[in-house]
């Protein structure tokens, strides 16, 4: 038959932190539970298992071996810092084309006045009607014409 008590009380018992009624209680318990005695007999084994895993043993020759690991390994690191050289000498003219730019600009910077002449070449480039005088004869002969109606 299963027995209905929590197993919180072996756990605790099986670990040896009870106080004395506490334990009194649960061997009591256990005098008449089969299950229970059971379940702390596997409880106990469970826990000399994880006992006996926490020990680890010292390997003596443990650190001569990843000192060997790391000795191989850093002429690698070296080959990989090598091949990234190009890359970043890349960057480096990349940002400074970008700065020498700024300041190439900031020279011969775009005032108000040179500003306003780039808008007014820009509009006489567009404008059709003053390179072309036929059309704007055209719209010119007819003004009162709308073509909406």
């Amino acid at each position: 038959m299963k027995c209905t008590r929590p197993h919180k009380d072996l756990f605790r018992y099986a670990e040896g932190v009870l106080s004395t009624g506490e334990a009194a209680s649960v061997e009591k318990h256990l005098e008449g539970c089969v299950s229970c005695r059971e379940f702390l007999t596997e409880l106990k084994g469970v826990f000399g298992v994880i006992e006996r895993e926490k020990v680890i043993e010292e390997n003596p020759f443990f650190f001569t071996r990843v000192e060997t690991r790391m000795l191989r390994s850093a002429p690698a690191s070296l080959f990989t810092i090598r091949r990234l050289i190009p890359t970043m000498v890349a960057a480096l003219f990349f940002i400074g084309g970008v700065f020498t730019g700024i300041n190439i600009g900031k020279l011969y910077g775009t005032g108000a006045d040179s500003t306003e002449a780039l808008v007014y070449e820009s509009k006489q480039f567009l404008d059709d009607f003053s390179q072309e005088p036929i059309e704007s004869y055209m719209i010119n002969l007819y003004p009162d014409t709308d073509d909406t109606k």
